[in-house]
């Protein structure tokens, strides 16, 4: 039996990790979550929570609705908040991902779930398709955290960061900065 590195949260999750685990995926709906975990930056339990009409695949972009449910204790009070966030792709439709997303979503009826599974088991497929493909074991939040690394990283606000991810506090968002790359221009 091979040896399996275990791989610590701030492992991330780069494009070529990515298509390798696409490809060990065994069949359509695995591909599809790993597709909208790589791509949104979404809770788990966000995604799990998604529905078709949470999809909308244009001609050259998809738009996910992403809904986040908290519960926030304050002393005694609860407090739920529910809010939508919108995360646009711009990938056409035409692109594989996107014609996968497509046969997969258009299988459900408007108003059902799109994934029927607990947490348990989508962290059970990630480790085992992420074990297959990279040799190390991931759990479903190292693709959010690697996806605001990646926005970071690629130039994106922190207020916009903040936005996606669903964060009332930007404190939440700080970890990300260590990936803003900045460089000094100094006269001496």
């Amino acid at each position: 039996m091979p040896e399996y590195k275990e791989a610590d949260i701030n492992y991330i999750v780069r494009a070529e990790d990515f298509e390798k685990m696409y490809r060990f995926c065994r069949d359509l709906k695995e591909r599809n979550l790993l597709f909208i975990l790589y791509s949104t930056g979404a809770r788990p339990s966000e995604i799990l929570e998604m529905k078709r009409e949470d999809v909308e695949i244009h001609d050259d972009r998809v738009i996910f609705h992403i809904i986040t449910k908290k519960v926030r204790k304050k002393g005694m009070e609860k407090k739920f908040i529910i809010d939508k966030r919108h995360l646009v792709l711009k990938l056409p439709r035409d692109h594989p991902y996107i014609k996968n997303l497509e046969r997969f979503v258009s299988r459900f009826e408007e108003g059902q779930k799109l994934f029927r599974m607990t947490r348990r088991t989508m962290h059970n497929i990630i480790s085992r398709i992420s074990r297959d493909a990279l040799g190390i074991s991931l759990c479903p939040y190292n693709f959010r955290h690697s996806f605001f690394t990646r926005f970071i990283e690629a130039g994106g606000r922190i207020e916009e960061a903040q936005y996606l991810k669903g964060a009332r506090d930007m404190r939440s968002v700080m970890p990300y900065l260590h990936a803003r790359k900045v460089e000094y221009d100094i006269d001496i």
